[in-house]
């Protein structure tokens, strides 16, 4: 599997694991369970892994196209801004979900106002991630067609003379 490919299957994770883990946290919140809000802010953790592994996959994923056209790299140069932004705040969240569960886990007074801190950080974070998945869908990937389909226009219907 190539190092493209592997990004455009990576690359998901991040922003729905963000989705999922803010509405597990969210429901965690209401109903008042700390075991709910523990895989919340795991989730979490999680997206800021595949953050790192998004970030190293897209960056090898550019090499690949080269520097031949400035359009594409402008392009490739502008997603990247975006998804560098977006991989940092996914970072800190992570880092802020890891102290939260740590102080879930050991029961301390402030793991729900860290809990609810990294909620409203998560709705933040996912305003960022919108450029880098609107940037990064505009990027052809052409080198993983395997064929080229000339016409995209279907052929008009012909009517057979048998009778």
């Amino acid at each position: 599997m190539s190092v493209v490919y592997f990004h455009l299957i990576i690359n998901h994770f991040p922003v729905i694991s963000l989705l999922l883990g803010c509405m597990v946290l969210f429901s965690g919140l209401v109903v008042r369970s700390e075991s709910v809000k523990r895989v919340g802010l795991a989730i979490f953790v999680l997206a800021a892994v595949c953050s790192v592994l998004t970030v190293l996959t897209g960056n090898e994923s550019a090499e690949v196209f080269g520097h031949s056209d400035q359009i594409l790299n402008a392009t490739i140069n502008q997603h990247r801004q975006a998804a560098e932004t977006f991989a940092l705040l996914s970072y800190m969240l992570g880092i802020a979900a890891l102290l939260g569960l740590w102080t879930s886990f050991h029961r301390h007074a402030v793991a729900s106002f860290i809990a609810i801190f990294c909620l409203l950080f998560c709705i933040m974070v996912l305003r960022y991630g919108i450029p880098a998945a609107t940037t990064g869908t505009s990027i052809r990937h052409t080198e993983i067609k395997s064929t080229q389909v000339p016409n995209s226009e279907p052929e008009p219907m012909r009517k057979d003379n048998d009778d």
